[in-house]
């Protein structure tokens, strides 16, 4: 890639310490797992930097009685000696998963309810880095084009992307870049489609990785909260067959309001299941992917809940939506209150001035 050949000024200034919380293990035993597999990469850090820091570092970390020891050490070592950390936590994710589908929201909060780290930098949706999340159709090309060069395949460029175009292509990841940038590849795909190609001389038969099944599980342990109410299900009912849902775009997920259908869509977008498409007032406009990777997944997911014969209604959604339709523009409502008419128990309003008592009627 190029920035291999293109290194920074803060190349090898860092400190690296790696958690990857999907390995942190069962639910019977979670917080000594926790603590377990946190002490055992503090002890594995304090092994590869001790030639940095000090002789008997490494000695020094493996005495801490328990991770919060180990990691307080470390900061106290780091703030004395001047020492740059860079903490990367893959799977932050799934330590909530866990506990709140076999736990539930008490045990969670028993866990996690502490102060401590609470202020940080959401880049997600910062126009500055939304084409560091992907890779745009020049990318892939100049890719494409750079491994057929050096003979690790021999297939037809255009006719690879051509091909992965309707499966990888479409993700947009902030506002500001609707008008600004291209849309962008999902790169683990790239990633899979080009290592089958070099591999067998041909496309993969199964166009989807196998890993995003992972995402496919996820999406469905989330919707499993719903034991009591299940408007999670009416959500992926709503975007599965209509294809977008207008939401506010939530940035944060604290565990009171994890179960709550209206940031289902927003967890939806930081899976890479939706992405943004326009904006309605100060709403987003999430859609389905059109690319036909994510659209198979949601409508597996979906066929799955189907089979479980729950179909849930997404009245309240669609009557939210409409009302603030019908707030940003009166000549836009009726476009949309007309294909619903028929299933209103209700007289829809023919007048602006009627607009509020009908939305009276929906609450």
């Amino acid at each position: 890639m190029w920035i291999g050949g293109h290194p920074t000024p803060l190349q090898g200034k860092y400190q690296i310490l790696y958690l990857d919380f999907s390995r942190v293990g069962g639910i019977g035993a979670l917080d000594r797992n926790f603590d377990d597999y946190c002490s055992g990469a503090l002890n594995n850090f304090a092994l590869i930097y001790e030639p940095y820091c000090y002789p008997g570092f490494e000695k020094d970390m493996k005495e801490q009685s328990c991770s919060t020891n180990k990691l307080n050490f470390l900061d106290w070592q780091a703030h004395n000696t001047g020492a740059a950390l860079y903490l990367i936590i893959d799977e932050y994710d799934n330590f909530t998963n866990v506990v709140l589908n076999e736990q539930g929201n008490e045990v969670y909060h028993a866990l996690t309810h502490a102060s401590g780290f609470n202020i940080g930098w959401n880049i997600s949706t910062d126009f500055q880095f939304n084409m560091m999340l992907g890779f745009s159709e020049k990318d892939v090309r100049e890719m494409l084009q750079y491994y057929k060069d050096v003979g690790q395949h021999n297939g037809d460029v255009e006719a690879m992307i051509a091909e992965m175009k309707p499966w990888y292509d479409n993700y947009c990841f902030a506002e500001a870049s609707l008008d600004r940038d291209p849309k962008m590849f999902n790169c683990d795909m790239v990633f899979y489609y080009l290592r089958h190609y070099i591999t067998l001389g041909k496309s993969p038969k199964e166009m989807i990785d196998p890993n995003t099944r992972t995402d496919y599980n996820k999406m469905k342990k989330f919707i499993q909260l719903d034991r009591l109410d299940g408007n999670r299900k009416g959500v992926l009912r709503k975007i599965t067959e209509e294809g977008q849902i207008v939401t506010a775009l939530t940035t944060t997920f604290p565990a009171t309001e994890i179960a709550n259908p209206e940031i289902f869509p927003s967890l939806l977008f930081y899976y890479g299941m939706l992405t943004i498409t326009a904006t309605r007032g100060q709403r987003m406009v999430l859609a389905s992917l059109t690319t036909m990777c994510v659209s198979s997944i949601m409508n597996s997911c979906w066929k799955s809940i189907r089979r479980d014969g729950i179909l849930i209604s997404t009245v309240c959604w669609t009557y939210s939506t409409i009302w603030l339709t019908m707030v940003i523009g009166v000549n836009h409502w009726n476009s949309l209150l007309t294909p619903t008419r028929r299933t209103l128990p209700f007289a829809v309003p023919s007048k602006a001035s009627e607009i509020s008592k009908a939305f009276s009627q929906l609450i």
